[in-house]
């Protein structure tokens, strides 16, 4: 039996080996956590940046490829197969690399992959459309494995609180070709979208507290009826104006832009909806410029000019508690449907003629009804090659005569319009002029000095009147309102004829569906649909030959 220092100075050794052995699993373990999109092989060390189970891959002409590092410099193979039945779908392999000591400078400088090798990056191409796949990475006997890959589609999307959605009205199904993007990790599509939100607690139905996006649903439908899977990531915040999306300087859209620029590059949808907190004097002086910028720099960070943009229109406000209606959700409307004729890849989809769970926000029925409809209009777009159509578009408003009481609508790209039937038609429709200037509303005083100036929209001011201790005003105003529209006709099939409650003076203008509790009346065989336009000026009557 050995001396017991001799037992001792073994054992210490043994215990400060083990103990290195530890030491380094414990160092691998942690970075391959914080690494947040690698993975480590069930044996050996090989370790793999840049993949991660459910990823979904964008495709470019119908193939995808994926850049990865290894820490390893012998020879590595890749293989794809489908998950549903094990068939081998693509294989590719890497002869041997030269030793550090043929390595690049900043392979030299060192790597941040642990093991045997400096990093080594390689690319793995002509992925098909298609998946969920398993991607089987080697080197000797080492393997790392990622499972329910997808090549199809990155939706990036966003906005308020109809973006986040709404309680589900039945378990919402997902299904394996529709992954999220959450907290940085890919994920199988089962709802909530958003991180805004709180999960369901245990015990509870998912009906009953999960809402889902309307996104979600458009996502589903899309690869149901057009076969490319869908990777959804975004950021929606409630309430949220325009400007909480950028930065101060109004330069950059600082959440987007990490997510993209990490996880969407190559992202071919850019989805949004939302505007209920702009709607409101000081909201849409602004909201046009920031909605046309938003899909300037999203495009941007996911390096593709081509991105397709969809806009849900602004939804209705039904109002319940006695105050007037507004015509600031209408402004919103009439921007988003500019920004969507001006824009060539953009899709405006109408949201105003579905159910609500309250003033605001869609309910789960509406939301789904909603989804289905981004999905078609996006299986459109990508099968003809063209946007979708847009609805009705107002071409020309004209006075049929010298009275100046009817007015003649028509409509370049209708067909067979025809206005719904009941009151909802006539009351869409408003006129203003000099003595209807609209409905009042104010700019943000601009303060200079030791005045302060604010502009009036809507009416003029007929006097201003100052409180005693001098620290309010109290403003009187004049030809506030609108001229109200009687009755609306179909005449032939795209144009209509409006007859007023009262005759209009010259420079008179036309708007449609600008209220807030407006849902919209113009219908044709493929559905209902909303242009939402605002101040058309309408011409004088033809002169008499």
């Amino acid at each position: 039996m050995p001396p017991l220092r001799e037992q001792n100075e073994r054992g210490d050794r043994i215990g400060v080996s083990a103990a290195l052995r530890f030491l380094s699993v414990l160092i691998l373990a942690s970075w391959v956590l914080l690494a947040g999109n690698a993975s480590l092989a069930q044996s050996g060390g090989l370790v793999v940046e840049g993949i991660q189970d459910f990823q979904v891959l964008p495709y470019k002409e119908y193939w995808a490829s994926i850049s990865f590092a290894v820490n390893v410099r012998g020879s590595v193979s890749a293989e794809l197969t489908a998950a549903e039945d094990g068939r081998i779908v693509r294989t590719q392999s890497w002869e041997a690399a030269a030793d550090s000591a043929g390595a690049s400078p900043a392979e030299r400088r060192g790597s941040p992959l642990p093991g045997p090798g400096p990093l080594r990056r390689l690319m793995l191409e002509k992925l098909p459309i298609g998946g969920p796949y398993t991607l089987r990475i080697a080197s000797g006997d080492d393997v790392a494995i990622f499972q329910n890959l997808l090549v199809g589609e990155i939706w990036v999307v966003g906005g308020g609180d109809n973006a986040i959605g709404a309680p589900a009205r039945r378990n919402p199904r997902s299904i394996p070709q529709v992954h999220f993007l959450r907290d940085g990790r890919w994920q199988e599509g089962a709802p909530p979208l958003f991180e805004t939100l709180e999960d369901v607690p245990a015990g509870e139905a998912a009906d009953d507290k999960t809402r889902v996006s309307p996104w979600f649903y458009g996502a589903r439908h899309y690869y149901q009826y057009h076969g490319i899977p869908v990777g959804l990531m975004g950021w929606a915040e409630p309430g949220a104006p325009m400007e909480r999306f950028w930065d101060r300087a109004g330069a950059e859209m600082p959440r987007f832009k990490k997510l993209v620029e990490t996880h969407g590059v190559g992202a071919a949808v850019f989805g949004w909806y939302q505007g209920e907190a702009d709607a409101h004097p000081l909201g849409i002086a602004s909201y046009a410029e920031r909605l046309k910028a938003a899909a300037a720099v999203l495009r941007r960070y996911a390096q593709n000019p081509e991105m397709t943009v969809v806009v849900a229109q602004l939804s209705c406000l039904p109002v319940a508690d006695g105050r007037p209606p507004t015509p600031y959700f209408g402004r919103i409307r009439d921007i988003q449907r500019r920004f969507c004729e001006e824009d060539a890849r953009a899709i405006v989809v109408p949201t105003m003629h579905y159910s609500h769970r309250d003033a605001l926000c869609l309910d789960g029925s509406g939301v789904e009804d909603l989804g289905r409809s981004i999905g078609e209009a996006l299986i459109l777009a990508k099968t003809s090659g063209q946007p979708a159509w847009p609805g009705p578009r107002a071409a020309k408003a004209q006075f049929t005569d010298e009275t100046r009481r009817r007015v003649v609508v028509v409509f370049d790209n209708a067909k067979q319009l025809v206005a719904s039937s009941g009151g909802a038609a006539s009351r869409d429709w408003l006129v203003t002029d000099g003595k209807h200037l609209g409905y009042p509303g104010a700019s943000y005083p601009a303060t200079g000095g030791a005045t302060m100036t604010l502009e009036v929209t809507g009416a003029e001011i007929a006097a201003v009147q100052t409180s005693k201790d001098g620290r309010r005003l109290h403003v009187t105003l004049k030809n506030t309102g609108c001229i109200r529209v009687m009755s609306v006709s179909v005449h032939g099939e795209r144009d209509f004829l409006l007859d007023l409650a009262e005759p209009a003076l010259p420079g008179a203008m036309l708007s449609y569906a600008t209220m807030s509790d407006s849902r919209g009346s113009l219908r044709n065989r493929e559905g209902l649909y909303c242009p939402a336009f605002a101040d058309m000026p309408i011409e004088e009557p033809p002169r008499e030959k």
